[in-house]
């Protein structure tokens, strides 16, 4: 069952706070309606933009990037919270997740973007993909439900309120996807039969900048997220080694 980290609570507090102010501009006629139903069409069209983005692996441009492939994420991670989507992974990386995507010796999307709980892990840049992976599937369940009240007839407030919680039960079952998604993966390749792994960087990496390396064991090949266990930089093509694994990424020397 899904828990509720910080990651989560900090994100539902943010968006609660918004509705809330929403809410008042309304009752106060501080925004018109139409303005409302802008804001569900914005979220709509960004929303769905991204994700359809993500889905054809074109946010990363290297290896099948952007590609949905086992989680940021994780849009994405362990659970797709920063700690939680996977994910983020350039661009959400997916949304994040800084799931290890694996196939069978093909280049792949990431499976970041789905992958979950990054946040908790304390990294700034793992943390803010997961917060954007999370607004970025809070906004796909939010803007439709919403637009669709809205001109279905109900009353303004009582659509943002719909809106808002359809948002919400659309982050959970994104998360629990990829989160699923996440442990199927790991029945195959578990994290401990990295370690000590030779990899190849694909997307330059520092102890600060996430970036993404390839190893292979067998015949699968994974492409997850990594970042420098020392302060420095590794560049595309560099040979690294894994030292320490992580659900949202791999810590590389």
């Amino acid at each position: 069952m899904l828990r509720m980290t910080r990651t989560r609570i900090t994100f539902f507090s943010v968006v609660g706070l918004m509705v809330i102010i929403l809410m008042i501009s309304l009752a106060t006629q501080s925004i018109a309606v139409q303005a409302l139903s802008q804001l569900f069409i914005a979220a709509t069209i960004f929303s769905v933009a991204v994700v359809t983005i993500d889905m054809l692996g074109l946010l990363g441009g290297e290896s099948g990037d952007g590609a949905h492939g086992g989680d940021s994420g994780d849009f994405d991670a362990g659970d797709v919270d920063a700690g939680d989507f996977d994910a983020g992974d350039a661009a959400i990386d997916h949304a994040g997740d800084g799931e290890i995507a694996v196939t069978g010796g093909e280049d792949i999307g990431p499976g970041d973007t789905h992958t979950g709980y990054l946040g908790d892990q304390g990294n700034p840049v793992l943390s803010a993909l997961t917060y954007l992976r999370m607004f970025v599937y809070f906004c796909l369940g939010f803007g439709p439900v919403g637009w669709f009240a809205l001109n279905g007839g109900w009353n303004p407030a009582m659509a943002l309120l719909l809106a808002a919680g359809v948002g919400v039960i659309a982050v959970f079952i994104a998360q629990a996807f990829f989160r699923f998604q996440r442990s199927d993966t790991d029945s195959s390749i578990r994290n401990s039969e990295l370690l000590q792994r030779p990899a190849t960087v694909l997307i330059g990496l520092s102890d600060t900048s996430l970036g993404r390396v390839r190893v292979q064991i067998g015949m699968s090949v994974l492409e997850p997220h990594a970042l420098a266990a020392r302060p420095g930089r590794f560049v595309k093509g560099d040979a690294v080694r894994i030292v320490r694994v992580e659900d949202d990424c791999v810590y590389v020397e």
